[in-house]
């Protein structure tokens, strides 16, 4: 292939022009990929801290012990928010 550069006009430019793209673009495809990666890390990442803060919200605003049945009833975050803004529960 770099014979095939070096046929054309310019020559020995035109190889260092091409092998300088052909490396930029690596470099670039490389790049947005790996922040892309990152991102989406950090997305998981803060999903899982909202998860966690919402079933600990739910946990110790919902949660109580059962004298009849001698059973703790435990709440969990459903994934919805009510219309006051905090976190909608279920019960496990």
């Amino acid at each position: 292939m770099l014979k095939i550069l070096k046929n054309i006009r310019g020559g020995v430019i035109f190889e260092y022009v091409a092998i300088t793209v052909i490396i930029g673009s690596i470099y670039l495809t490389v790049f947005i990929g790996m922040k892309e990666t990152v991102h989406n890390m950090f997305l998981a990442k803060q999903t899982y801290d909202e998860r966690v803060a919402n079933d600990k919200y739910c946990e110790y605003t919902n949660n109580y012990f059962d004298d009849s049945t001698k059973t703790e009833i435990q709440y969990k975050w459903d994934g919805d928010y009510n219309t006051s803004g905090n976190p909608s529960c279920k019960q496990k």
